[in-house]
């Protein structure tokens, strides 16, 4: 057996080479021709890209009216003008938006990985502040952008006391500095 198949030493080479496959015309000539009319599309389409990229609207316009072959999804065309040729920020939110209600992003969310990021609320200096605490309950509206602190454990006494951070101007504000002696004197008070 040789080393080599080629070079200054070779000497002989023995090759077999065996080709499989389906030879029937009349089921072959369907392939040959879905081949070639996908090479076509896809050279119109580079073409169309290039075209588009280089900013000769004319001649993409009439690429692609003749060809009847699609750049891209419709919905992409339509991002392209509202962000690139017109440079409509407005309105491509609003698109970008319709696109998120309607679900087009799902499979795309679904398949990445959540990742939080924690950054350190730093509140304004003012005397007006919780102190530490465990165990307490937190939500946010996300509309006012408000988080609202409930209760807990300092460590020594179970708290009942309500807060608001009011995140854009970093600002604590005290609601009821004891929700169980006010929501119980408002209690009586109103059936009095």
């Amino acid at each position: 057996m040789p080393l080599q198949s080629w070079g200054p030493s070779f000497n002989f080479s023995i090759w077999f080479v065996e080709l499989t496959g389906i030879d029937n015309w009349d089921i072959v000539k369907p392939c040959i021709e879905w081949f070639y009319s996908y090479r076509e599309r896809e050279a119109v389409r580079l073409c169309l890209k290039l075209i588009r990229q280089l900013n000769y609207q004319e001649a993409f316009d009439a690429l692609q009216s003749r060809s009847n072959v699609l750049l891209e999804d419709p919905l992409l065309s339509k991002l392209y003008d509202l962000l690139v040729k017109r440079g409509n920020y407005e309105e491509t939110e609003l698109f970008m938006e319709q696109c998120a209600t309607s679900g087009l992003f799902n499979t795309f969310i679904g398949e990445q990985e959540y990742r939080p990021v924690w950054r350190p609320i730093q509140p304004c200096e003012t005397d007006v502040q919780p102190g530490m605490r465990g165990g307490h309950q937190m939500c946010m509206d996300p509309y006012t952008e408000t988080i609202y602190l409930f209760g807990g454990w300092d460590g020594n006494q179970d708290l009942s006391d309500l807060w608001t951070y009011h995140v854009p101007t970093h600002k604590w504000t005290l609601i009821m500095r004891d929700t169980e002696v006010e929501v119980i004197s408002c209690i009586l008070f109103s059936h009095v």
